[in-house]
């Protein structure tokens, strides 16, 4: 019941949800046909609710499935990959896509509940960005002064997504449209790919604060005293230390915060 274990049950290619995002491995499937890291994000627009939309309340909703945004591979990446899992806890997991089963991971994606980004950790080979929705923009960003290199991406539902590139060990990430399913970059790459989807300019500032550093894992601790019990969830941070982390919430941890959390909360929503 793990919220990772689509990907070790199975086919290995179901969901996993991270909330705000899911992610799924397509295994060349798909509407990406990609062999890395499908990233979806359904906005409540999108949900379907029955047998009677307009009973109150419906008996269900559907959310719509398979519908690959983003996906972070590599050309590396084909018929030989396999995807293995490490560093198992409660509410993390480390998902690693090989080129073949003797070879070392040449991307590792650190899964959180709660992430900002979906964060991509690449071991050489040439990044690349697959879509099932259709890319119909790109443009390069002005590199930030934490040293990120900075997309943005417009896809064809209008929607607006940013990638994010920091390596301390390789050149700036340039990056290239090949076809409104394919941007594919120049070089190999060590380090840090990170997509996220924009709902707004003050997201995007965030974001922006945010690059190069990401969660690899959560602890929970709890503690009661008399009749007021408190909990904390303590985020474990890797990547570029000058940036912030960014974590989403869920509304009944907002509801839940303490005094000193409540300060760094931003009005910011997936």
């Amino acid at each position: 019941n793990k919220f990772y274990a689509n990907f070790f049950l199975g086919s290995q290619t179901q969901p996993t949800w991270t909330h705000p995002y899911s992610v799924s491995w397509p295994r060349g499937g798909g509407t990406s046909r990609s062999w890395g890291m499908a990233i979806t994000h359904i906005e409540a627009s999108q949900k379907v609710f029955g047998p009677d939309p307009n009973a109150n309340p419906p008996q269900y909703f559907i959310n719509p499935g398979g519908i690959h945004y983003v996906a972070m591979s590599a050309t590396e990446l084909s018929g030989g990959t396999i995807l293995t899992t490490d560093s198992l806890t409660a509410f993390s997991a480390n998902v690693n896509l090989h080129q073949n089963s003797g070879a070392a991971p040449l991307i590792t994606f650190p899964l959180v509940q709660g992430m900002g980004f979906c964060t991509g950790i690449y071991n050489g080979g040439t990044p690349i960005l697959q879509t099932g929705v259709f890319f119909r923009s790109l443009t390069r960003e002005q590199n930030l002064p934490n040293g990120c290199a900075k997309y943005r991406i417009i896809l064809e539902d209008s929607s607006t997504w940013l990638v994010y590139a920091y390596s301390p060990r390789t050149a700036p990430l340039t990056l290239n449209v090949v076809n409104n399913g394919l941007i594919q970059a120049t070089s190999n790459f060590v380090g840090t790919l990170q997509v996220a989807k924009s709902p707004s300019a003050q997201a995007e500032a965030m974001y922006d604060a945010s690059c190069g550093a990401y969660a690899t894992g959560s602890t929970l601790s709890g503690n009661a005293t008399g009749t007021v019990g408190t909990y904390t969830m303590t985020f474990k941070k890797e990547g570029l230390q000058s940036s912030s982390l960014f974590m989403w919430a869920l509304p009944h941890h907002v509801q839940s915060f303490s005094a000193l959390t409540q300060r760094f909360v931003r009005a910011v929503y997936l």
